[in-house]
């Protein structure tokens, strides 16, 4: 699965996700021992906690606001997963809270695959839950990841996973 969405930039594993201005490496949370931060990053915005390299940088890192694809790892890297609704109880539970919150939240679901063909990225199960909003997957060209959409009483959406979502992680018991 091609999780490198953007064209311009790619997330270079590094985050400040756990404590603010404290960057890490994702995969084992160790403080980073080099950095090659741009010129006035990290800024430190809101929601400003991945790090990632710009095409024509000359390799200079940004902070910017973390995608699907790095909210996948991050979930990951805290040994969950994205949150992947598989039941009706389930998937109440998720768009009763981004409903509460005013909010939309990125899912375990997606097309990425193959365009049409919404599974659950942890084990490729196809999804077969019906919690789509109404019209949705409208199946618009590059939106391949779903979230629970708050403009449509937070059920699912697909949307491009180039945004900037907050999202749900789910954890083992």
């Amino acid at each position: 699965m091609d999780l490198n969405i953007k064209d311009d930039h790619f997330w270079i594993g590094i985050t400040d996700l756990i404590v603010e201005n404290e960057w890490i490496y994702a995969s084992d949370r160790s403080p980073i021992q080099v950095s090659n931060w741009a010129r006035g990053e990290p800024q430190g915005f809101q929601n400003e906690n991945c790090v990632a390299c710009y095409s024509g940088s000359h390799g200079l890192w940004a902070d910017v606001p973390c995608t699907y694809a790095e909210r996948f790892a991050t979930c990951i890297t805290f040994s969950g997963k994205l949150a992947e609704p598989r039941t009706q109880s389930a998937a109440n539970y998720i768009t009763g809270k981004s409903h509460q919150l005013h909010d939309s939240f990125w899912i375990g679901i997606s097309d990425l695959n193959v365009e049409g063909e919404w599974i659950y990225p942890s084990d490729h199960a196809p999804v077969s839950l019906n919690h789509w909003a109404p019209s949705e997957p409208n199946s618009k060209e590059n939106e391949n990841c779903g979230l629970t959409w708050f403009p449509l009483n937070s059920l699912w959406g697909d949307y491009t996973c180039a945004a900037a979502e907050r999202y749900v992680c789910e954890m083992p018991a």
